[in-house]
């Protein structure tokens, strides 16, 4: 696990097998219902990339955009756990909304849901922030272990205090 995620960093030299999309630029609240069913608003986070992702460099125009998130729903998979980092540093476990018409704006923009305390921490950080980027890998395993250990470690130092 700590080998995947100095590979994500760059701090070591190896195969990544998912991809990180860096120069995160916040924007603003989102604040929307994930699923028509859900009747409270859940909150989260836009981010524009600083540049457009390499998954769409064949489209030319927004209807070709279109037809990429349309055909490949496992880009971006709604729901799909990632793993945020600020200044090199993992300091959240978001969710990825998969909002398509913000998707395929260029550059694009992501929607994270962070949930809990880890919200909290990652407000507090954005403003003095300078290297945002996420980390949406095919890692699922890998993440919530890193996050289990992640919660154990504040339940030991929150025990101990």
């Amino acid at each position: 696990m700590r080998d995947e995620l100095q590979i994500a960093v760059g701090k070591k030299q190896g195969k990544h097998q998912g991809f990180v999309i860096e120069g995160l630029t916040p924007l603003d609240m989102y604040c929307k219902g994930s699923d028509e069913r859900e009747k409270e608003c859940m909150w989260a986070l836009t981010f524009q990339c600083k540049s457009d992702l390499s998954q769409f460099k064949e489209c030319k125009n927004v209807k070709e955009r279109k037809d990429y998130v349309k055909d490949h729903p496992r880009f971006l998979k709604h729901q799909s756990l990632t793993c945020f980092f600020i200044e090199d540093q993992v300091v959240a476990f978001p969710t990825v909304i998969r909002d398509e018409p913000l998707l395929v704006h260029n550059p694009p923009i992501i929607v994270l849901r962070f949930n809990g305390k880890q919200s909290i921490n990652v407000l507090l950080q954005l403003p003095h922030a300078k290297n945002l980027k996420t980390n949406p890998g095919r890692h699922r395993r890998l993440l919530i272990r890193a996050r289990l250990d992640c919660v154990a470690r504040e339940n030991v130092s929150t025990f101990g205090s």
